[in-house]
């Protein structure tokens, strides 16, 4: 009786562990698994119970726990239990899993259990499979078997044709492999790398005088009234008002929360930051920054004490600073901290006077960490450009310095390697590792080599690979480079992805291709809902790093669709890195960034079948159109037929199934891209608008389906024109236009078009366009008089709406407010251009770790506000007539959404 197990096992677990004794049937097995209560404490040990009584049918058993919500715990050992079962059901659902959290350590070591099986099972879904899944398993399945190659001869009779088939290609791919390469033909680091030879050891020069700088600040007047309204989490006051909380808060042995010193007033934190102790969380690096703008030099004690315990929020308000003291702790994040190592190169690139002034002694002393430390820092900037500072730094210190300088400036970087070499993972499986061709393709780099290839990316740094990997590169073939990234990857991911040896995941940014960059950026997406996001943050990093343009495309995705923030803010990070690099800005990357897709410059793409042949192309809203070889519509592509061609018409309608998946997400961005282009006021010359718009293969198809506009100096609408079919510029009615090079284009937000809407709308509605987003149609709010004056907008207080709108509102630009008590989010707000931000500020707020703890939110007040910081004060409301009419149209119309009945 189920119902008296499950009992059982609620008060007493092991009694209810002993009567699963009497399941004898899977049926059985799964009405008790299904009905235990998730916390149910015997659990762990029912399902070790059921697989030895059940044996290997228990597997769908297991399986409804690893679907489950029952726990890590309890899910690591439902699948330690799928991992050992002998049989293909067990196997089957591993496979089937494997995108999920914690499976791929377990499928690996039943790949290795069962190498028999896993051919067999590997073959099965590989060729009976398509899409990802089938590529995956093809993809394991040739690891596999460059692992066991004798393995399939023992169960060739047992896979079909098209299996057979295809473990017949991966073993001829894997025996065709040419020969290893002769070691007297490759670089010396590749046959004896420096870490296998003997060092020379370093100049020392005894007796210099470290400086002792005092610590300063260094930024200039507008930094400082930036900082002195950085964004701090609301504090809890209480009745007794600020003057009670900060003596409470000094008193402690703990130290005072630098929250409270950020916000009180000036009178009860100024005489303290002397002498008091500061206590900080991970998120307190804007209230150090804010009391730095706040108090200044008096502050400076206060910061640094608080800053130099890192993590990188609380080093990132140390940049301003400048000292011997600051020196050290900044050179010592570069040596020996991943995450703060970039906030150690910004300082050095801020203060390389300064830097270089506290760092030459120790970088020229005896052996150790701080020579080591201060040695890196040196080089670190000399690669930013500061050579010279440097230098003069040098001969500062005499000419033995100088000259001491100089030899470990000169090293070959080639032999810059840690003293202590580290020793390859355990986890790592060489003969699992794909071959890597030379350039040319004539040999392949001998076993002994790839190793060497692994420890160097071991040592590589994002921001400071070694040296070596851009002579790998030099030497060896770049797919057969990804390829080796990829399976070093797909080996770190399998055994659960140790953090310390992430450098498996930066190996992606250092060697992989289009294809690495196109299933990275699926990972990044995936992984913050696995619990991952801190992963997902540091995979952008190596995404970043790939720098062709398909990576930089799924790095635009990232930035404006993941819903974590700090994924987000890390991939709009890189994006303006990337495009300050190429003096453009993020929008104006973002632009160049637009795949082709395959089509050719009319916007279509040509499918052959043999016999026949078919047109692809886009309608407005990017959805893929198919005609025949005459232009006659079809309601969609035809699966191939016994009279097409069997060589090229399944390829041919394999294409345009890929064509359909890559187009869905880069559809969605687009529109989603231009439609807040609309509103943000961006503007093009009319030589850009043809290049990236009406010669794009792709977004021609869109720009057909929207109003443009000219603009004067002003920013006034000067007139409108749309796109014809065959790319030309025309009026509403249709005559032709003719544009300056240099003249000011933009979509055309209705707000402008005023009384054009409606032939426009006409011109639309006779050719069946349609637009990709709410463009002619959108609806538009006015602000009456009296709003324009007032200081809160009256017409949405006490508004009700249920708390999933809200949440639906980020697809609009809208975002909570920080968490204050309760974890309570009690405002939305959104930025428009030029800076000011529309607040709602919602009762009874949004619990940010259970968004559906309150259904029910009511709007308590509207304000507007240009420092969203401060979201709790009435005094600095704006009056609404501030913002523009596109923005305040935007507004309104966001607000009707959300408060609708």
């Amino acid at each position: 009786d189920v119902e008296m197990v499950v009992g059982l096992g609620a008060d007493g677990p092991a009694a209810g562990a002993r009567l699963l004794s009497s399941v004898t049937s899977v049926d059985q097995a799964l009405a008790l698994v299904d009905a235990s209560p998730p916390a149910w404490g015997a659990l762990t040990q029912a399902i070790y119970t059921l697989a030895a009584h059940l044996g290997p049918p228990a597997a769908p058993v297991i399986a409804v726990v690893v679907d489950s919500d029952r726990g890590a715990l309890h899910i690591k050992d439902a699948l330690e239990l799928l991992a050992v079962l002998p049989s293909d059901e067990a196997l089957d659902l591993l496979l089937a899993h494997r995108g999920r959290t914690y499976v791929a350590p377990y499928l690996a070591a039943a790949l290795r259990r069962f190498p028999r099986r896993s051919v067999r099972r590997l073959a099965a879904a590989a060729a009976a499979g398509r899409g990802e899944k089938a590529v995956m398993a093809e993809e394991l399945l040739a690891v596999h078997l460059r692992a066991h190659p004798h393995v399939a001869a023992a169960v060739t009779t047992d896979l079909d044709d098209a299996a057979r088939a295809l473990v017949d290609r991966l073993l001829a791919e894997a025996g065709a492999s040419p020969p290893s390469a002769d070691p007297a033909d490759l670089p010396a680091l590749l046959t004896a790398p420096p870490w296998t030879a003997r060092r020379s050891r370093p100049l020392v020069v005894d007796g210099l005088e470290e400086a002792s700088t005092p610590t300063v600040l260094a930024w200039t007047e507008a930094e400082r009234a930036a900082a002195a309204e950085a964004e701090v989490q609301p504090a809890y006051v209480g009745p007794g008002g600020w003057a009670e909380l900060v003596e409470r808060r000094l008193a402690r042995p703990s130290g005072v929360d630098v929250e409270v010193m950020a916000l009180a007033p000036d009178d009860l934190v100024r005489p303290h930051l002397a002498t008091a102790t500061p206590k900080v969380s991970s998120w307190s690096g804007p209230a150090l920054t804010r009391i730095l703008g706040r108090f200044g030099d008096d502050a400076v004690r206060f910061v640094f004490e608080a800053g130099r315990s890192g993590p990188i929020g609380l080093a990132e308000a140390l940049l301003p600073l400048e000292g011997s003291q600051v020196a050290v702790v900044m050179a010592g994040w570069h040596a020996r901290s991943k995450s703060i190592r970039p906030v150690a190169r910004r300082w050095f690139d801020r203060h390389p006077e300064a830097a270089a002034r506290d760092l030459v002694a120790p970088a020229v002393g005896r052996p150790g960490k701080d020579r080591t430390t201060a040695e890196g820092a040196l080089r670190a900037l000399v690669d930013l450009g500061h050579g010279e500072a440097v230098g003069r730094a040098a001969r500062e210190h005499g000419p033995e310095a100088a000259v001491a300088v100089g030899a470990l400036l000169a090293v070959d970087p080639l032999d810059l390697v840690p003293t202590r070499m580290p020793s390859l993972p355990a986890w790592l499986a060489p003969d699992e590792l794909p071959p890597v061709l030379l350039a040319g393709g004539d040999a392949v780099l001998p076993a002994a080599a790839v190793g060497h290839v692994c420890l160097m990316l071991a040592i590589s740094r994002p921001d400071a690979p070694y040296a070596g990997v851009e002579v790998v590169r030099s030497v060896a073939d770049a797919a057969s480079l990804a390829g080796l990234a990829a399976a070093l990857f797909g080996q770190w991911e399998q055994a659960g992805h140790p953090p310390k040896d992430d450098w498996a995941l930066h190996a992606l940014g250092l060697l992989g291709d289009d294809g690495t960059g196109r299933r990275l950026g699926g990972l990044i997406g995936a992984w913050p809902a696995q619990g991952a996001a801190k992963r997902a943050a540091t995979a952008v990093d190596a995404l970043a790093a790939i720098g062709t343009d398909v990576a930089l495309v799924e790095l635009g995705r990232i930035a404006e669709t993941v819903r974590t923030k700090s994924v987000r803010a890390a991939a709009r990070e890189r994006l303006a890195e990337v495009a300050e690099a190429r003096a453009l800005t993020p929008d104006q990357l973002a632009d160049r960034l637009v795949p082709h897709l395959g089509l050719d410059t009319g916007g279509l793409l040509v499918l052959d079948y043999g016999p026949r042949r078919f047109l692809v192309g886009f309608d407005e809203q990017l959805r893929p159109t198919v005609a025949d070889e005459d232009g006659a519509p079809c309601k969609s592509l035809p699966k191939p037929g016994a009279k097409d061609d069997p060589a090229v018409a399944p390829a041919a309608h394999e294409r345009f199934r890929r064509l359909k998946k890559e187009a869905k997400p880069v559809a969605r961005d687009q529109i989603r891209r231009l439609d807040r282009a609309m509103v943000d006021g961006r503007r093009w010359t009319a030589a850009d608008q043809r290049a990236l718009f009406v010669h794009h293969p792709l977004l021609r198809h869109l720009a057909r389906g929207l109003v443009w506009g000219t603009y004067d100096e002003g920013d006034r609408l000067t007139g409108t024109f749309g796109m014809a079919d065959d790319g030309s510029l025309v009026d509403v009615e249709d005559r032709g236009v003719v544009l300056a090079d240099d003249a000011v284009v933009g979509i055309v937000h209705p707000v402008h078009l005023g009384p054009e809407v409606a032939p426009w709308a006409e011109r639309f509605g006779a050719r069946t366009l349609l637009q990709p987003f709410p463009q002619i149609e959108r609806e538009v709010g006015i602000l009456t008089d009296a709003e324009q004056q007032a200081r809160t907008l009256d017409r949405f207080f006490a508004a009700t709406f249920p708390t999933p709108r809200a949440l639906g509102l980020a697809a609009r630009g809208w975002e909570r407010g920080m968490a204050g008590d309760g974890a309570l989010q009690v405002v939305l707000r959104r930025t428009f251009a030029g800076g000011l931000t529309v607040v709602v500020d919602l009762a009874p707020g949004i619990v940010a770790a259970a968004v559906d703890e309150h259904p029910e939110q009511m709007v308590s007040a509207v304000w507007l506000d240009d420092r969203p910081a401060d979201e709790n004060r009435p005094e600095g409301h704006l009056p609404f007539g501030r913002l523009d009419p596109v923005s305040a149209s935007e507004a309104l119309r966001d607000l009707e959404v959300l408060t609708v009945s």
